[in-house]
């Protein structure tokens, strides 16, 4: 339930009731009273009337307390945004002495504020001050120009560079492009030579086992090493045989060097 001012027929506040089953019986003043009465009727009860704009004004704070979800500190964020201007204490004043702060006031309340214009500008002192910081840290004039020139001449040489960058590469564009489709042609090459291995593999699989056997059975790992010992088997007797031939062209060289030498000592010993 809520309370509201009850007004009477002239506007004026008298009393203050609930919503609820609000009749003119409920109301603190006598409608046949005022018609008897002239002066009670145009000059309402004043302490009543203040009371009610009191506990009206009350209501609405309430009202708007209860609305307010934000929970915003009221002493700031609150204020600005219903664009009141601000109050504070004694102390309250003592925190917020800083010149910004009163600069932004003035920037946002003009005159209404009482603070002087003059403040958005620095003092002597503090105008001294940035001149004797800029002095002692920030560049001179041809520090300055000198290194804007730098920064152009960068930028020229890397522009230079990068359109000289770009002509060489196109230039090779259609070599690299021959290397690229060779990569492609001996990948793809190599990827067949795989297939048609593994194929071999399968084919020598199914007919070493008389079924399909799958590639990733452990047997086909079991005939790939006996397979791998028998070649091994058949290099290494291959290689007897060749180094046996071997041996025995070297001896039958040596035969003909020393008959060569005693056909070549007979002969000198006729003449």
């Amino acid at each position: 339930m809520f309370s509201r001012p009850v007004l009477s027929r002239h506007g004026c506040i008298l009393s203050v009731k609930r919503y609820q089953n609000t009749s003119s019986k409920e109301v603190d003043f006598k409608t046949e009273d005022l018609e008897d009465d002239p002066v009670a009727e145009f000059g309402p009860n004043i302490p009543e009337a203040e009371e009610a704009v009191e506990r009206a004004e009350k209501f609405r704070q309430y009202v708007e307390s209860k609305r307010d979800v934000s929970r915003f500190p009221r002493a700031s964020v609150f204020n600005k945004h219903k664009k009141k201007l601000p109050t504070y204490s004694d102390r309250g004043a003592d925190i917020l002495k800083s010149e910004n702060y009163f600069r932004k006031l003035y920037a946002r309340f003009g005159k209404e504020s009482g603070i002087e214009p003059g403040l958005a500008w620095p003092s002597r002192q503090q105008l001294q001050q940035i001149i004797n910081e800029e002095k002692e840290y920030d560049l001179t004039l041809e520090e300055k120009v000198s290194i804007l020139v730098q920064r152009k001449s960068d930028q020229l040489n890397s522009y230079e560079k990068l359109v000289k960058d770009t002509d060489d590469a196109l230039k090779k564009m259609p070599t690299n492009i021959d290397s690229f489709y060779q990569r492609i042609l001996k990948r793809e090459k190599l990827d067949k030579e795989k297939e048609a291995k593994k194929q071999e593999v399968l084919d020598q699989a199914r007919e070493f086992y008389g079924y399909e056997v799958d590639l990733r059975d452990p047997r086909i790992q079991e005939m790939i090493k006996k397979f791998q010992e028998e070649r091994k088997a058949i290099e290494k007797a291959k290689k007897k045989e060749e180094d046996k031939k071997r041996a025995q062209s070297l001896q039958l060289q040596q035969k003909l060097k020393q008959a060569d030498k005693i056909l070549s000592e007979t002969s000198d010993q006729t003449k």
